[in-house]
């Protein structure tokens, strides 16, 4: 870490800068957003092309509202100089995000239920963002075996969510955790990210593992507890002492 902040060209000096620089940055920066409250800007032509998760419909939505804020805020700079501001690009990224959201009530006969279940999935994400450890950086994927689940409205519900994109299955299998077998995972469309508050990237690692009371209960009318789904320390399989741990070690 010396070497690093010296800007010393050493070996350990570029491990740390990937192993937890260019690793934690963005999760940090989602961390330090929610200690300050204060919302994370969404803009620049990667970021939408992430946001509209391959689905050109949202992309060009994205674009036409960065445009059209622009164009009532600061006409000038759009049109003489061809800017648009990352405020104006924030707000509509986060305006077509709830759009988006509202819109998922209207699928046919499951909308209310795979409704409830982004919201409570999506706070179960932002939770993780909120971990001041940085135990699983940007987590925002879930896995499950929705051919396991044994009540029918259940399995039918979350294919209708595939079906409309409302969450998009991984193409290849992967572990929820290093020590979990291969399994399907799931992620919740990026265009609801700026809801939320989290990260549009999906870099695997962890997921949240979801059995079928669990699902059960995040389409329900049930009230959420956001704890329930972060493992606490006891129940992590590391034998080390996560309180001796430091996110940023000398």
């Amino acid at each position: 870490m010396k070497d690093f902040l010296r800007s010393k060209q050493t070996k350990g000096a570029k491990k740390y800068k990937l192993d937890y620089v260019d690793k934690y940055k963005l999760s940090l920066m989602f961390l330090l957003c929610s200690i300050y409250r204060k919302e994370k800007q969404y803009y620049s032509f990667n970021t939408f092309s992430f946001l509209s998760s391959g689905i050109v419909g949202q992309f060009i939505e994205l674009c036409r509202r960065s445009f059209a804020n622009a164009e009532w805020r600061d006409r000038v700079a759009l049109l003489q100089e061809g800017k648009i501001s990352r405020e104006d690009q924030t707000r509509a990224a986060v305006d077509c995000s709830i759009a988006e959201k509202q819109q998922i009530s209207r699928i046919e006969d499951y909308g209310g239920t795979i409704s409830r279940f982004v919201e409570k999935i999506g706070n179960i994400f932002r939770g993780f963002h909120s971990d001041h450890r940085l135990r699983y950086p940007e987590v925002n994927q879930f896995a499950a075996n929705i051919d396991a689940v044994s009540d029918k409205e259940l399995e039918r519900a979350l294919k209708a969510a595939i079906k409309w994109s409302v969450i998009q299955k991984k193409r290849t299998m992967h572990r929820s955790a290093p020590s979990e077998p291969l399994q399907d995972i799931y992620a919740l469309n990026r265009i609801f990210s700026p809801s939320f508050q989290i990260s549009y990237r999906t870099r695997g690692g962890k997921s949240v593992l979801l059995n079928e009371a669990q699902i059960a209960d995040l389409m329900s009318d049930k009230k959420l507890n956001v704890a329930e789904y972060i493992p606490k320390d006891r129940d992590l399989k590391d034998t080390r002492s996560m309180t001796s741990q430091k996110l940023f070690p000398e």
